[in-house]
């Protein structure tokens, strides 16, 4: 014996009196609750909760449900958190709209919201990186698993320098996208950017181990002339007086010179002026400013003056340089947390 129930499978959905009274009927006859759902084709949790309120209250009608019904099915959640993830880039309003087209799932922005939210994705505001192509990838992952055994002796041999520029104007385009609290450096959800952008001030500085060099304030435009005059102003005192850093150095080793791939910093003249002072360089990837930790001084330096920048402060800077090679190789060169 088969008896064919109406669906019920929408969540919230009550049993009429007459589907109550089939299970208490076919219980009646097996007093069984697993061959009861099987004739009247529920789960076999619902027929025993159905007899299990009978038993208690001697009563077939069921308790009085308070509250309001859940406006989405699972399905429809499913749907929901699938399209937020395939279109990240979208607004609420967006997904809205293509929900109702494509699957027609009229639901409030605010319910939307609240779905996501159950499955810790939420909107955040993208971040920022430079653009890398897959070859950068490449190039950086590369980079990182040759150096991934240096202890911070090694890092504490290079000199670390770079400009900070001060932005007249940030950038006004600022994107969200959907996602979980863990997803922050996805790669398709960071917002890349080419280049700098509209500057007004430029600094330049540079340090090594826990020691700070000197910190430039660049007038005119970044060129390599400019450039260079500030390699040949500070650079071979800070390197002379920096050769013996460190308990294992000998008086013939100095520091190595780290510096991106800017235009000015690859120059020719600027490259010939390595080559005559015979300066180690550290080899440098593309677009890999999380590479450099004293990218990270000049969120410091937005609340302190250089000076008071603490010895301690960059010595976990370098310290962080194992961290960092380990965070390039996990994301098999993309985009890091640093």
């Amino acid at each position: 014996m088969e008896i064919q129930l109406p669906d019920t499978s929408a969540p919230n959905c009550q049993l009429s009196e007459t589907q109550r009274g089939a299970v208490i009927m076919a219980y009646a006859f097996t007093e069984s609750y697993a061959e009861t759902a099987r004739i009247v084709g529920l789960p076999r949790s619902t027929v025993y909760y159905i007899i299990k309120h009978v038993k208690t209250t001697g009563s077939t009608a069921p308790k009085a449900r308070t509250g309001r019904p859940r406006a989405s099915t699972e399905r429809m959640d499913r749907i929901i958190c699938r399209e937020a993830r395939n279109s990240p880039h979208s607004t609420l309003g967006e997904l809205s709209v293509n929900l109702v087209q494509n699957y027609a799932i009229p639901l409030h922005i605010n319910t939307l919201k609240s779905r996501l939210q159950e499955q810790n994705i939420q909107k955040w505001r993208a971040k920022r990186r430079p653009e890398l192509l897959p070859r950068h990838a490449a190039q950086r992952l590369q980079w990182a698993l040759a150096r991934r055994h240096w202890q911070y002796d090694d890092w504490a041999r290079i000199i670390w320098s770079d400009e900070c520029w001060i932005q007249r104007t940030g950038d006004p385009r600022t994107a969200w996208v959907f996602r979980t609290t863990n997803e922050k450096w996805r790669r398709d959800l960071v917002v890349p950017y080419v280049g700098q952008g509209d500057a007004k001030v430029m600094i330049w500085a540079m340090f090594i181990g826990e020691t700070k060099g000197p910190l430039y304030m660049v007038e005119g435009n970044f060129d390599s002339t400019k450039y260079l005059e500030v390699l040949q102003e500070h650079l071979p005192q800070f390197m002379h007086d920096n050769r013996r850093i460190g308990a294992n150095w000998t008086e013939d080793q100095w520091p190595t010179f780290m510096h991106d791939n800017a235009k000015p910093h690859v120059a020719k003249i600027v490259t010939e002026w390595f080559a005559d002072t015979e300066t180690s360089l550290l080899p440098w990837c593309p677009y890999s400013p999380d590479l450099n930790p004293i990218e990270h001084v000049w969120w410091l330096l937005k609340d302190q003056a250089w000076a008071a920048i603490p010895e301690d402060y960059l010595r976990r800077l370098v310290e962080s340089m194992n961290d960092r090679i380990d965070a390039v190789i996990a994301a098999k060169g993309w985009y890091t947390r640093f």
